[in-house]
């Protein structure tokens, strides 16, 4: 039984190796992919292309209107620009957005607002729908917690060079100060887009469009099959197709759209969540055509690789679960696993090498904000788990979007940022929409805290009678091993916790969801 539980852990620790290695491998590739700079072509002033920025919304009271606002000052020829608020909303969203859109059109600006009869495809389905409508060559796309900056499409058009289907531009962050749970989400983004997603773009990689803050060349959306809604990440999903298709995605690390990050553990754990759903289903659509694909094998093999990264997750519950088990028969680990001793070190090694490029205090803030993300990574093991579970079960789910409050470190004022939820002179919905909360309903957006605190919870108790069997065992790295764990779930149901608590309505999440 001792062997085949050290084979077991060996295994699994064998599987999260992989993931820290390829993080430790992107690392080192940096300075050969930033020696590769980007194409970039000129455009012709008399031949400038017709671009059609894309604003899909779902029910975004606290920041349409801002995203509005952003949009309509981006520098572009007035006759060669079309912007589409591709508006699911079923709540006094609508009536902001009506409100933004007469103002801008009375300054000249080419805004539609588009709506659908359902919201069937989420996302890919509003997407899709303003598709067909658009008079763009290029199509850019954004969130609506992102502000990018006025020149943004000046900056990134020149780089949808031939050959390239899309360019991306790197998450900036409006709030990664508010506290532990938000800076630990901008230290992961910024080494993914400083590192991971640099190093796959310029090293001939796949390499995933971010969903939001990018650029799309119409050709290749179409080419690709369109955005499909088959899964919750089409991001992810076109992207993929895309490069199968030939085409290419190029990032543009110091092109920079800041943007709101969720600053309540509920609203976290539904991204995540959302995440590790749709990237498990893209690797269940495409994983055979990624095998089969016409490229190097070890290019199909990062690729794979990168989509089964939130596999990790269920592995790492269960390396948890089975430890008790190590106390009875202790393992016999197989022979070379202490080169996995070594992994835990890659993911440091990947922030530093990004922060270091742009920050002048990275290691201050490696040292503050790692740790953080370190436990923030092994609490979610368990929303995770249950993501990819559903993924590979086939269950496709409701794309739940991530609530937003539209107040960040920035210098505003809240009646800056929004200086009424209606304004007066709103023009009224057609029908009024008894189930949609009143502007000043306290539960707008009300995240309940579930029965996965709960859960989280008995985890965070169970690792924590793992540490104390494993010390009176005199078992220490089984200790220091059900210690991450004790403090990872401890540290999200604190959070969780603290939400639930919070004064704030803005603070808070969504009271009602779709069904799937």
């Amino acid at each position: 039984m001792s062997q085949v539980l050290g084979l077991g852990y060996g295994l699994g620790f064998c599987f999260l190796g992989l993931f820290g290695f390829r993080m430790l491998g992107l690392s080192l590739a940096l300075r050969r992919a930033l020696a590769r700079q980007p194409e970039r072509r000129a455009l012709d002033p008399q031949r400038l292309p017709q671009v059609t920025v894309q604003l899909p919304v779902y029910n975004e009271r606290f920041v349409a209107a801002r995203a509005i606002d952003a949009l309509c000052r981006l520098r572009w020829p007035a006759d060669r620009l079309e912007i589409q608020v591709l508006d699911d909303s079923d709540d006094v969203t609508r009536d902001v957005i009506d409100a933004r859109a007469t103002v801008w059109r009375a300054r000249g600006v080419d805004l539609q607002v588009i709506r659908r009869g359902s919201r069937e495809g989420y996302k890919a389905g509003a997407l899709a729908a303003g598709l067909a409508l658009a008079r763009g060559e290029a199509l850019a796309v954004f969130d609506a917690d992102f502000l990018p900056p006025p020149d943004f499409l000046e900056r990134s058009l020149p780089y949808l060079a031939p050959g390239i289907g899309a360019v991306q531009a790197r998450w900036g962050h409006l709030n990664a100060d508010r506290s532990c749970l938000t800076r630990a989400q901008a230290l992961a983004l910024d080494g993914h887009f400083l590192v991971e997603q640099v190093s796959q773009a310029r090293l001939g990689l796949f390499l995933n469009f971010n969903g939001t803050a990018g650029v799309w060349r119409r050709e290749a959306i179409e080419s690709a099959g369109g955005w499909q809604s088959d899964t919750l990440t089409e991001d992810f999903d076109l992207s993929y197709r895309a490069q199968l298709a030939g085409w290419r995605i190029q990032m543009l690390p110091d092109l920079v759209a800041p943007a709101e990050l969720p600053d309540t553990l509920p609203a976290y754990r539904r991204q995540q969540r959302r995440w590790a759903m749709g990237t498990v289903q893209v690797l269940r659509k495409l994983g055979r055509a990624l095998l089969s694909a016409d490229r190097p094998i070890p290019v199909r093999l990062l690729a794979l690789l990168t989509l089964a990264g939130y596999l990790v997750h269920p592995v790492m519950l269960a390396l948890l679960l089975g430890a008790p088990l190590l106390l009875i028969w202790p393992p016999v680990f197989p022979a070379g696993l202490s080169l996995l001793t070594l992994a835990p070190l890659c993911p440091p090694i990947l922030y530093a090498v990004g922060l270091c490029r742009v920050e002048p205090g990275w290691r201050r803030r490696l040292l503050r904000d790692y740790p953080g993300l370190a436990l923030l990574t092994v609490g979610m093991a368990l929303a995770g788990s249950r993501a990819v579970f559903a993924a590979l079960l086939g269950q496709g789910g409701a794309f739940e979007r991530t609530p937003k409050r539209g107040l960040a470190a920035t210098g505003w004022t809240e009646s800056e940022v929004l200086p009424s939820p209606i304004p007066a002179s709103a023009p009224r919905p057609d029908r009024e929409r008894a189930d949609a909360p009143a502007p000043s309903d306290p539960d707008a957006y009300r995240l309940p805290l579930g029965r996965q605190s709960w859960a989280e919870g008995l985890l965070a108790a169970y690792a924590w009678g793992l540490v104390l069997a494993a010390l009176w065992a005199g078992v220490g790295w089984l200790a220091g091993f059900g210690l991450l764990y004790a403090l990872g779930f401890s540290l999200v149901v604190g959070l969780a916790l603290r939400d639930r608590q919070s004064a704030d309505p803005r603070l808070r999440g969504e009271r009602r969801t779709l069904p799937a």
